[in-house]
């Protein structure tokens, strides 16, 4: 059964805005952790005399997790699979740019996950104005971080080997686009007041609030008999309409 601040599979309570967000941040984390985990984020050709148990055969590809291995092919179409750096490799890579394009590939990916997972949930609830910001705020962070991977290309293997930009590079691009729109978007979707996401809550008066459309009827008998009831409306700006109602007790016909 759906309570609180549930409104239903598919429902899209935040409006158009939310369907959009759904879709882009989908791109943007698809962009981002292909562009961290996938193989080509650059292509170079190391010497033949390198002894760090890569084989040469043309230019390769490196990633900032994994290269690309011609001779570990699980398919005769690519020709090559990505192979997660070994210690030897990442001795000899693994100089501060590197590193640090690995830790703001990480971030990035964080940054940007967790407004997707959001993003999904707003399909069929609601959450409050803090949250969306929230989000917002980590979706600009996670587009930054995917810029900040560019500092691959001051590491060694760059700097030494002549690296040239590969598709992991411009996935890094289009995720850093693709979630400074999601952040954008975040920032229009409508958020929800506190009393709306939890009927139900304790006013700082005390009094408990309840959501909007909430009506309640209270009636009275007084000793004579007339029968006084008070319905209570409760309006989508908080404030109440309160309807008050007398009936007096009919005269028995004799």
């Amino acid at each position: 059964m759906c309570t609180g601040n549930c409104r239903g599979c598919f429902s899209f309570p935040h409006g158009t805005m939310s369907i959009w967000a759904l879709i882009f941040s989908i791109i943007a984390y698809c962009f981002a952790i292909n562009a961290s985990y996938g193989c080509f984020y650059v292509t170079a050709k190391l010497p033949d005399d390198t002894a760090i148990g890569i084989i040469n055969e043309g230019t390769l590809g490196f990633g900032l997790f994994s290269y690309s291995n011609p001779l570990n092919s699980f398919s005769e179409d690519v020709g090559y699979s990505c192979i997660v750096y070994n210690y030897d490799i990442a001795d000899y890579f693994f100089d501060a740019p590197f590193k640090t394009a690995r830790a703001f590939g990480i971030m990035g990916n964080i940054s940007i996950g967790i407004p997707m997972i959001a993003a999904i949930l707003l399909s069929c609830m609601t959450l409050s104005k803090g949250l969306l910001k929230l989000f917002t705020y980590m979706l600009f962070f996670g587009s930054f971080c995917e810029l900040m991977t560019f500092i691959v290309f001051a590491s060694e293997i760059c700097t030494n080997y002549q690296c040239q930009f590969s598709v992991g590079a411009g996935l890094a691009i289009g995720g850093s686009i693709a979630a400074f729109i999601t952040g954008w978007i975040f920032l229009k979707i409508p958020g929800v007041n506190e009393d709306d996401i939890f009927p139900g809550a304790m006013t700082a008066g005390g009094v408990v609030s309840q959501p909007a459309g909430t009506v309640t009827v209270q009636e009275t008998v007084e000793p004579d008999g007339t029968k006084k009831i008070v319905k209570t409306t409760v309006n989508a700006d908080g404030s109440q309409t309160v309807e008050e109602t007398i009936e007096k007790p009919q005269a028995q016909a004799y």
